[in-house]
């Protein structure tokens, strides 16, 4: 909350400072929001986002309590509040003016749920994760072409889109936001995603990926068989130098699109936190 003495943010003092509107509306800890003014809501972010627009207005509030719905009128007062765009680890101390706006607030935090598994259950989940990761991966492939213009975008002063390619840059900042955080799954899940993305992207049957010499190997294999069943002179190895236009191609591809998601990285750089 703001100091009305000195117009600083401070810390809450439960049982000394004003309840939040939330808790003058009944709400409780492990109520559920299902709506706000008659919207569904089915994120933090789009519930906060209408409750920030709303102050200085009177809402209702839609929730779940022990599975029973229920709806709460509440009066949003309009407070000054840190902006969205702040690092939350910045120190109190360190906020200035220019780091507060004022906006809506109902006084309610959100509880991310936690789920334990057995060993048994987490093969299957362990089935489940990696054929989303598969299938998200070569969906990300289908979609490079379309993000290039994006990257571009970003590397003149767009913002930055977080769906736009990263490269070892990135992700290594990403992964040192972790790693600072403490969000140890998350982390480990980052690295998981990464073997995954650059073993199937070297698997793509382009030379010069190990892709390239499998497709190579089996269409030599291919042509020995036909061609002994034809009863002809097994025609031998494929000469790669006839290939080298190809392969130089695909070099000066993926090196253009590699400085370009490095510089991306370096200019405009995708932050989590």
């Amino acid at each position: 909350m703001i100091d009305p003495a000195t117009g600083t943010p401070k810390q809450c003092v439960p049982g000394t400072d004003p309840a939040s509107p939330a808790a003058q509306a009944g709400l409780r800890t492990g109520d559920i929001v299902t709506g706000v003014n008659g919207q569904p809501v089915t994120s933090w972010d789009q519930m906060s986002g209408i409750v920030r627009q709303s102050g200085g207005k009177t809402i209702s509030v839609t929730y779940e309590r022990d599975g029973v719905p229920s709806t709460a009128s509440v009066s949003l007062p309009l407070a000054q509040r840190v902006k969205a765009d702040v690092d939350p680890s910045t120190p109190i101390p360190e906020i200035g003016p220019d780091d507060l706006e004022r906006v809506g607030i109902l006084g309610i935090s959100q509880e991310i749920p936690k789920s334990t598994a057995g060993p048994v259950a987490a093969i299957g989940m362990t089935w489940d994760q990696t054929v989303v990761m598969v299938k998200g991966t070569f969906e990300s492939l289908k979609k490079f072409p379309e993000k290039i213009p994006k990257l571009w975008d970003a590397i003149v002063g767009a913002e930055r889109d977080p769906e736009t390619p990263i490269s070892v840059v990135g992700a290594s900042r990403i992964g040192g936001e972790l790693f600072e955080r403490g969000e140890w799954p998350m982390f480990l899940n980052l690295l998981a995603l990464l073997n995954f993305f650059v073993g199937i992207f070297n698997l793509l049957p382009l030379l010069p990926l190990d892709g390239g010499h499998i497709a190579i190997a089996w269409f030599e294999r291919v042509r020995s068989w036909i061609y002994a069943r034809l009863g002809r002179a097994d025609p031998g190895r494929v000469d790669y130098f006839k290939l080298m236009p190809i392969t130089y191609a695909v070099i000066l591809i993926f090196g253009a699109f590699t400085v370009l998601t490095v510089t991306a990285d370096i200019v405009n750089p995708i932050t989590l936190f």
